[in-house]
């Protein structure tokens, strides 16, 4: 293990570089062309661990908000469809993706520019920006937390509940627990906002009279807020539904034993649709919980698990290299939980692939549409168009002829893609509802 001590610089190091620590009265020889002594980031790029997690940072990172900004936007265009809409658990996924957005933008976005621009915060370059960064950052985990943990709570009412779920598992009340939720998240981090600054080496720190709070007391607040609470919540609720789920299907069984078909049908349906709602669910909130938890247990046990500063002075370099590798595996896993709930839905969600092929199909069917639109123009137009030449003259062309079979417009396009699902998921039922 290397202990680099701040008086003197590792043996590896030239012997011109200047000492670490500003009290030391050494003087070393000075060269008129000496290269600059090595910066803490020079001695750390020595060891592999802190290269991995750079790449990590720049390429994971890259990778994470490519794909995670596809998918949460695909997820809010099939979560706010009107056939979808009816759920508010739809609504609540959908605000998950803008919440995943968030974090994305905020945090690993952030993460990236810093490796790429050779360690340095661009964010930090106002005062204003070293404020509302960190709050926007904090904010958006917090909000995803609670988020899901809203939803899961919504679940629970509709399934243990169903008679009162008309009630209270309306759009509007999920409405009126996003704004509570927003308004305790944003009171939560606002500190932020008044007790940090801007440095000299362009860092964004807690002023001097706060730095106890931030080691002390921030960890296990940020901790309880954004993990130990909604966690215990989810595992309570979801074990709930679970129980409910059971119940569920030996009451289903017991209806057709009974020989009622007709209910046992109805029963049938509303179950399955549920059940395909809550299965997304459960998966998405285990997948939170299991991605999220090692970087919060991480934070909790750095000070005792790793040493920095070892009792004979200095800082140990290589547990700052190991740690930098562990912190950046950790990162990586919990900005991947924001990127991959749209596979999660496709693999757990048959309605939801469901509406995601519908819209895939009308899109192109709208973008057939206007092409044979535009050549029944052009055909009105007695086989020539006006075209605007390179010289600004007006030219002619022929046009192409009309295909052969045109859809009618009596056909309609979401009765034939409802049609094609059929066929092609088999759930005649799921197809006729919408």
């Amino acid at each position: 293990m290397t202990t680099t001590n701040l008086t003197f610089t590792p043996s590896t190091l030239p012997q011109t570089s200047t000492p670490w620590n500003a009290t030391d009265n050494t003087t070393l020889p000075s060269y008129p062309h000496a290269p600059p002594p090595p910066s803490l980031t020079d001695i750390l790029r020595m060891y592999p661990d802190y290269r991995i997690a750079q790449d990590l940072g720049l390429y994971g990172c890259s990778v994470q908000i490519a794909v995670g900004t596809i998918t949460n936007l695909l997820t809010i265009a099939v979560m706010t469809r009107r056939t979808m809409m009816a759920s508010t658990t739809c609504f609540y996924f959908a605000l998950l993706a803008v919440g995943d957005l968030m974090v994305l933008y905020f945090a690993s976005l952030r993460r990236l520019l810093y490796v790429a621009n050779d360690h340095t915060d661009i964010y930090m370059k106002t005062e204003i920006a070293c404020r509302v960064m960190d709050f926007l950052t904090y904010l958006s985990y917090d909000l995803c937390s609670w988020i899901l943990t809203a939803m899961t709570v919504d679940r629970f009412v509709a399934i243990r509940y169903p008679l009162k779920a008309a009630i209270v598992c309306t759009i509007r009340n999920a409405i009126i627990a996003i704004v509570i939720i927003t308004l305790a998240c944003i009171a939560k981090n606002l500190h932020f906002i008044f007790t940090f600054e801007r440095t000299e080496g362009e860092t964004c720190l807690p002023r001097d009279r706060h730095i106890d709070f931030y080691d002390d007391v921030w960890p296990w607040i940020d901790a309880a807020f954004y993990s130990f609470i909604p966690f215990s919540l989810l595992i309570f609720f979801n074990c709930i539904i679970i129980h409910c789920h059971r119940v569920a299907l030996k009451r289903k069984r017991s209806l057709h034993a009974c020989g009622s078909v007709t209910t046992a049908t109805q029963g049938s349906r509303l179950a399955g649709f549920n059940q395909r709602l809550t299965a997304m669910l459960l998966v998405v909130s285990f997948t939170f919980m299991a991605m999220t938890a090692p970087k919060v247990i991480l934070i909790i046990i750095r000070e005792d698990y790793f040493e920095f500063f070892p009792p004979e002075g200095g800082i140990n370099i290589e547990v700052v290299a190991r740690y930098s590798l562990v912190s950046a595996v950790f990162n990586f896993l919990m900005w991947t939980n924001h990127t991959i709930n749209f596979f999660l839905y496709c693999l757990s969600g048959k309605r939801f692939r469901q509406e995601l092929l519908r819209m895939i199909v009308q899109c192109l069917h709208r973008k057939r549409n206007t092409q044979v639109f535009i050549s029944r123009q052009r055909q009105g137009q007695g086989g020539t168009i006006p075209r605007r030449g390179s010289n600004s003259s007006v030219v002619s062309d022929d046009v192409a002829p009309a295909p052969a079979q045109l859809p009618t417009e009596t056909e309609d396009a979401l009765s034939r893609v409802n049609r094609w699902a059929t066929v092609t998921f088999g759930d005649r039922s799921a197809a006729n509802r919408n």
